[in-house]
Parts: C-alpha cells; sequence; structure tokens
C-alpha cells in the first residue's frame, strides 16, 4: 500500500555502553530505563558480560543480541539470586540469541552474555562488539492457543531444555 516502511532504530543512548568489571552479579550494568540498546564488547572468550534490570510491575520480557561475526554468542537471563531461568544458545557465528516472552515477576533479573567455550576447534577472538536490545515490560498474554497440544507441565525447580515462543 501507500503506508511508509517501518524503521528499526539501533542506536546506543549516551551512558548506555557495558561497564566493566561486570562479570559477577554484584558488578553487573544497570540498564538503563524501561528498554534500549546496550553496547557491550567481549574481550576474549572467556569475558562474561552481566546487566542489572528491575521488571517494575512484571509482565513479558523480550530481549534479543543480534549474532557476531566474531564469536559464538550465549544470552542468560539469571533471577535475583543469580541462578540461570533461561538460556538462548542457537550456536555458530553471526546467530542471533534471543528471549522473546519471557514472564517476569516484580523483581531484580540479570541478562549474561557470553561466548560460547568450544572443546574441539574454539573460536578464539578478541574484543568481540555485539548489542544487547532490551524493550519495555509488555503485560500481553501469551497466545497458546494454536499449541495447547504442545504445552507441557514443567517441574518447578528443575531445569528443562526447549523454546520459548518466537
Amino acid at each position: 500500500g501507500d503506508s511508509a516502511p517501518v524503521v528499526m532504530v539501533d542506536q546506543v543512548r549516551p551512558g548506555s555502553e557495558e561497564v566493566e568489571p561486570n562479570n559477577t552479579v554484584e558488578a553487573a550494568t544497570n540498564l538503563l530505563g524501561e528498554s534500549g540498546v546496550v553496547a557491550g564488547v567481549l574481550a576474549d572468550v572467556n569475558d562474561v558480560d552481566g546487566y542489572r534490570f528491575n521488571s517494575g510491575s512484571g509482565g513479558y520480557l523480550p530481549v534479543v543480541v543480534p549474532g557476531s561475526p566474531q564469536a559464538d554468542l550465549v544470552l542468560k537471563l539469571q533471577n535475583e539470586y543469580g541462578k540461570t531461568i533461561a538460556t538462548s544458545d542457537r550456536g555458530a557465528l553471526e546467530k542471533s540469541e534471543g528471549i522473546p516472552k519471557f514472564h517476569v515477576t516484580p523483581s531484580t533479573y540479570y541478562l549474561v552474555v557470553s561466548a560460547y567455550k568450544r572443546k574441539k576447534n574454539p573460536i578464539l577472538f578478541t574484543n568481540a562488539a555485539y548489542r544487547l536490545r532490551y524493550k519495555s515490560f509488555e503485560s500481553i498474554a501469551p497466545d497458546f492457543e494454536d499449541e495447547k497440544e504442545a504445552v507441557k507441565t514443567v517441574a518447578l525447580g528443575r531445569e528443562h531444555f526447549g523454546y520459548i515462543g518466537w
């Protein structure tokens, strides 16, 4: 039609860069605002970058790290105690990692970006730049109508593997 194309803005606001050291829960970089883009750099395969945010009244958290040509990235969501509650590790260089619709309750959470450590043929790099995009906590109910037969009960406190909707 006659509508203008939609343009995604991928600009980092001043003050939205990671602050080293940020490789522990205590030293995590605070995310500014309810949505934004953060510029980060993994110094090498052993570097870990952590980001702290408060979910306010809760809702659904969409977050993505576009793929890097330098490093096979891994994205983790951790609870207020630093326990991993969701992981995105799609593998390979240039593959985006994301957690598109994770339900969060009012609390403090951590997003952790790292590189996958291969045991065979490791990818060695220095200063792999990435961008972490996060949005406001949307108060939308997930749509499972088309997938009711695929929904499985998950025991609390147990580790499970699978996909969280795209």
